[in-house]
């Protein structure tokens, strides 16, 4: 089995405009790591979370920015076309997203349709930053 960094996304509205520079630290990466390997959270073919942050779509107004929430995974599969069709881990994804908005100064409405936007080879993520 090879292993894909794949990117889950959920769309959402809010007045929070710091919000778009949210994002978890790797400190904060790690620990969730630790404490959902220790709860046992991650189920296959989820390894661990690579990373989680907020987004603003471009141009937005004061008032219900339209935002993104992507969390980046770590995930086993046979080929890249099984880990770009991989279903959203609700359970893991739910519990990312709340660890992140405990950074919100407002509320956030999230759709809560959370969708695979993309697989790529952890090399060729890393080479790309």
């Amino acid at each position: 089995m090879a292993r894909f960094q794949v990117t889950f996304e959920d769309v959402g509205f809010t007045d929070d405009r710091a919000l778009k520079d949210a994002a978890l630290s790797e400190d904060e990466v790690k620990k969730f790591n630790k404490k959902a390997f220790k709860a046992r959270l991650f189920k296959r073919p989820v390894i661990e979370l690579l990373g989680a942050h907020f987004a603003e779509d471009d141009d937005q107004g004061k008032r219900d920015i339209k935002v993104f929430l992507s969390v980046d995974l770590l995930l086993e599969a046979s080929y890249i076309e099984h880990a770009e069709n991989a279903a959203p881990p609700e359970s893991v994804l739910a519990e990312v997203q709340a660890v992140l908005l405990e950074k919100a100064k407002k509320p956030v409405d999230l759709q809560g349709n959370w969708e695979n936007v993309m697989a790529t080879e952890p090399e060729e993520a890393a080479a790309d930053l």
